[in-house]
């Protein structure tokens, strides 16, 4: 009885582990829980949460994350709405860490418990076959390559 639950267990750690290696198909509600703009302006910054959003699914370590989170609000700023950029910097620094069960956290493209890593190769490999997936008029095709470029090791700041 002891061997049985033993094996039972290690198939079942052994599956979680193997379902961690598959990337869901990106999406994006724009900013998410959040407006996309103020009323006057709707969509003022839809395409710089468009763009976190993406960088978010992707995940990755630590210093990725604050750099995404840095261009969110960079982003917002250039919208010239500099109060909202920071209200929303501080807000995803809280909410956004990959230990929240939430659908937005950092790495949400991953199974829930994918962490602060650096992705490995097969990792990229499958985020750079589902960015043939996405059709979004908000991500040009030079943003996902320079979004690519950003998460391979040798090119990340």
């Amino acid at each position: 009885m002891k061997h049985l639950i033993l094996f039972i267990i290690l198939i079942f750690t052994t599956e979680l582990f193997a379902q961690d290696q598959v990337i869901k198909s990106f999406k994006t509600d724009g900013c998410s829980h959040w407006q996309d703009g103020p009323k006057e302006n709707p969509n003022a910054w839809h395409e710089c949460c468009v763009v976190h959003d993406l960088k978010y699914w992707a995940g990755g370590t630590y210093k990725q994350r604050k750099q995404a989170d840095l261009g969110l609000k960079q982003c917002v700023e250039s919208k010239g709405y500099p109060e909202m950029a920071s209200f929303m910097y501080n807000a995803v620094r809280i909410t956004g860490s990959p230990f929240w069960f939430t659908s937005y956290r950092w790495g949400f493209g991953w199974k829930q418990g994918h962490g602060y890593k650096a992705l490995d190769a097969d990792e990229l490999m499958m985020i750079n076959n589902r960015l043939d997936e996405i059709n979004d008029n908000d991500l040009s095709a030079i943003v996902l390559k320079d979004f690519f470029n950003d998460l391979v090791p040798n090119n990340s700041h």
